[in-house]
């Protein structure tokens, strides 16, 4: 269930204006409808394709919490010459049940002043009881009069955390607003309606469809009390949202409410390589000893980001889709020697197990495990690297969300520029590591070298089907923590991530402290993976990385100089 409370920021028709009674020339301290970023705007943000927003962007965003709902809802200030408020707005479906029966308001909490409810409410949050609650008469069938208006136990007084929204003009057309976004948390009502890791403050821009448009898509549509609207980035999946905009002429005052989709869905095909979370743009050095955690990576900003456990083994992988348009994939690139065993025999998958939408393994309880259908594998056989590549068909496919998203595939006989930063994410849960298991994601830079540099240095390397480099951190480079085979190297394009290298192997030198790690280069076998899945598929009807580099604001270039001599070290063994 998702919870959502309205707020359009000074533009919408939502509120009882029928409570208005002021002089607009009368100005507080704090006036209603801004906060600390008042010159802002959510679109910058949108176009990052983050959804999230900012910190004390929305200060009158409530959350509601009771035993059997959890609600939005916003702070109102009634008259503008105060500098405080106990008028709270939200749905009145929030205190009814299934039945249509009236739910008690002494069990409900109402918390002010947050914006990331994952964290601990006593610290970051104001909480007060409900004095007094009015409902209007909620009609289920025709979603008219969805309001609720809450008289707190105590006065709110506003600080930088807690301010109120102003109440529009009854007169107000939503059609000359600059923007309108929707705002509220998420929320999953599991295990008593405790917030899950999807609590953070969401702001989704909204765009309002004429009339015509809401009769034609909504049976239950009025002119005179529902305005409707639909979801309006491009870089995300887009649901019809029904945006009721009820309206009585005879008390002059309106309300916003939102409603399940029961009629009709409208879906987009989710772009390749776009995460709804945004990535981790700095990285803080692990230093020495070792703080692991300094890598993590921003929690499900790498939705494509998979972990396939067997039954002795646990690897990497990223999820793809072989579709041009579709909004769910049962399609996985992994190492093959995730599914290779003693002598070249390839591993049973029967009790393979494949987890999407994690972050921190195995305690995300959302997480998604599905299992194995079918691997397409080169052939792995340990010290003679070749293809490292599995191509891995689930036996269901995966509706794309939030977390589950897929990768793009690079360009054929795409070749990433060297001395530049590119990020390699996965996890360190195999059995075969020295060290202790790190169940966050981690996003850790790495330095790709001359292909000709890999060549003397490594005898197995073949530039058609390899790339390699090292560890960008010093300490991480000394310490060698083996990610798990089958991690993604990843480079961007734009606004789009694109896989372009798998982690097969790591590689010591007895002359040397640290490694140079070994990579399946993508670029030269996107043409066996779209003809192994379906041998009659065209080839360049996918989004592939271009075939020139990545732009120089996305990635950074290093000093050349930094590079190792060209020396090949004698003695090299493999880990």
């Amino acid at each position: 269930l998702i919870d959502f409370t309205v707020e359009m920021n000074r533009l919408i028709n939502f509120l009882l204006i029928g409570l208005l009674n002021f002089n607009a020339n009368v100005k507080s301290d704090i006036e209603c409808g801004q906060s600390l970023h008042e010159n802002a705007s959510p679109v910058r943000r949108w176009m990052l394709n983050s959804t999230i927003s900012l910190p004390k962007f929305n200060p009158w965003n409530v959350f509601i919490s009771g035993k059997n709902k959890t609600c939005g809802g916003v702070l109102v200030q009634i008259y503008p010459d105060t500098k405080c408020s106990e008028i709270v707005l939200t749905s009145g479906q929030c205190f009814i049940d299934k039945e249509g029966h009236r739910l008690n308001h002494a069990d409900y909490k109402v918390y002010l002043g947050g914006h990331n409810f994952n964290e601990n409410k006593k610290t970051t949050t104001v909480s007060v009881g409900i004095k007094q609650i009015t409902v209007m008469e909620f009609d289920k069938q025709t979603m008219q009069n969805d309001l609720a208006m809450l008289v707190l136990q105590t006065t709110v007084p506003f600080d930088y955390n807690i301010r109120a929204i102003c109440l529009p003009h009854y007169s107000f057309d939503i059609k000359y607003a600059d923007w309108v976004s929707l705002t509220g948390w998420k929320t999953y009502t599991k295990k008593k309606y405790r917030l899950k890791s999807s609590g953070i403050l969401q702001n989704i821009p909204i765009i309002t469809l004429s009339e015509e448009e809401c009769e034609e898509i909504i049976p239950i549509f009025h002119r005179t009390y529902h305005t409707c609207g639909i979801r309006s980035t491009e870089y995300f999946y887009k649901h019809l949202l029904w945006l009721i905009r009820s309206y009585s002429p005879d008390i002059k005052h309106s309300e916003i409410s939102i409603i399940d989709p029961m009629y009709i869905t409208i879906i987009k095909n989710i772009e390749c390589g776009i995460s709804h979370y945004l990535p981790t743009q700095l990285y803080r050095s692990v230093g020495y000893p070792p703080q692991y955690t300094n890598a993590k990576a921003s929690p499900y900003s790498m939705p494509w980001s998979v972990i396939i456990e067997t039954e002795d083994k646990v690897c990497g992988g990223v999820l793809i889709r072989l579709e041009k348009t579709a909004n769910s994939s049962n399609t996985v690139l992994a190492s093959s020697y995730c599914f290779s065993q003693k002598f070249g025999k390839m591993h049973s998958y029967v009790n393979t197990k494949v987890h999407l939408g994690v972050h921190k393994f195995s305690s995300d309880t959302d997480k998604v495990t599905v299992g194995i259908k079918q691997v397409t594998s080169t052939p792995y056989k340990l010290g003679m690297i070749k293809k490292d590549i599995a191509l891995v068909t689930l036996i269901s496919e995966v509706e794309f969300n939030e977390k589950i998203r897929p990768i793009c595939l690079p360009s054929v006989n795409y070749k990433p520029p060297t001395a530049m930063k590119y990020p390699l994410v996965g996890w360190v849960l195999s059995k075969r590591t020295r060290f202790r298991k790190i169940p966050y994601l981690l996003q850790v830079p790495i330095i790709i070298l001359e292909p000709s540099d890999c060549a003397m240095m490594l005898e197995i390397f073949s530039d058609d089907d390899h790339i390699c480099g090292y560890f960008y951190d010093p300490h991480m480079f000394n310490n060698s923590v083996p990610l798990d085979l089958g991690s993604a190297l990843i480079s961007t394009y734009r606004k789009n991530l694109f896989i372009i290298g798998l982690f097969s192997a790591m590689i010591r030198f007895e002359n040397m402290t640290g490694h140079v790690l070994l990579f399946s280069r993508i670029s030269t076998s996107v043409e066996w993976i779209v003809r192994s899945n379906d041998p009659s598929s065209p080839v360049d009807y996918l989004q592939f990385l271009p075939s020139s580099g990545p732009e120089e604001s996305e990635t950074t270039t290093e000093n050349k100089k930094q590079q190792k001599k060209k020396t090949k070290p004698r003695n090299a063994k493999q880990k």
